[in-house]
């Protein structure tokens, strides 16, 4: 039975984005928010094989993309409930509709890369990682406006998607316009950090590549305001209960 199980959830794989500490999600966020204050992007490597993310903050993980979904529905639930639209079942609907957004999402990012035959060492986990940390992003928006409201929520909307599409350059050009897997000897293969062995071809399609980097980084904006534009708080005025005569 547990081969069966493996054989469907690549469970040796997923255990290296989850690889995390309490230290790494700490500097992962301030990394998130604040990206133009960090200098080093590169990947590290042990020998031939990346880091686990606990040991390299520029390494993708999984578990701040699930914490942040999971918050994200909590926090969705919260909302509605203090503009009295909530209802148990909202819970369920903004959750399926965040996954339907993440998968479509990420089909979509994966019939470009084949479409536009983009030759590149970003897996479909590491795809997953990546445009999930736009969660923490949205959870961040949707509390500043229980403090400031509609201005708050497009203020922070501005920022986190500034220094998310920031972070998302950074990180993603290290794997698409560079290779920076340590070299390997003539007719070696490169390493994939998910533990499958894989031949990469790194050379052209340079042109491609920023195309699609800026697809992405377009895409994070654009999926974080449509996951959020119906939760954010209005103007104090507007949660007013009017008065029954």
């Amino acid at each position: 039975m547990e081969n069966q199980f493996e054989k469907w959830v690549p469970v040796a794989k997923l255990k290296y984005y989850f690889a995390v500490d309490n230290a790494y999600v700490g500097r992962k966020l301030r990394l998130l928010f604040f990206p133009y204050m960090h200098k080093d992007w590169s990947l590290r490597y042990d020998q031939e094989h990346p880091v686990q993310p606990r040991y390299d903050v520029n390494a993708p993980d999984l578990y701040l993309p699930t914490m942040g979904y999971i918050t994200y529905v909590i926090v969705a639930g919260l909302l509605l409930g203090m503009q009295k639209r909530f209802s148990p079942e909202q819970l369920g609907i903004q959750a399926s509709s965040a996954m339907a957004y993440s998968i479509f999402e990420l089909v979509i990012y994966s019939l470009a890369l084949y479409v536009m035959n983009v030759k590149t060492s970003l897996k479909t986990l590491d795809l997953l990682a990546f445009t999930g940390y736009k969660y923490v992003n949205i959870v961040v928006c949707l509390m500043v406006s229980t403090l400031f409201f509609k201005s708050g929520y497009y203020i922070a909307l501005a920022y986190t998607s500034f220094s998310f599409g920031f972070f998302m350059l950074r990180t993603l050009r290290t794997k698409l316009l560079q290779d920076n897997s340590p070299a390997a000897p003539s007719g070696a293969i490169n390493y994939d950090p998910y533990g499958n062995p894989q031949q990469f071809d790194y050379s052209g399609g340079k042109k491609r590549k920023l195309y699609f980097l800026f697809m992405i980084v377009a895409g994070q904006a654009l999926f974080a305001f449509l996951l959020s534009k119906h939760l954010y708080l209005p103007e104090a005025e507007v949660l007013t209960v009017p008065k029954t005569f």
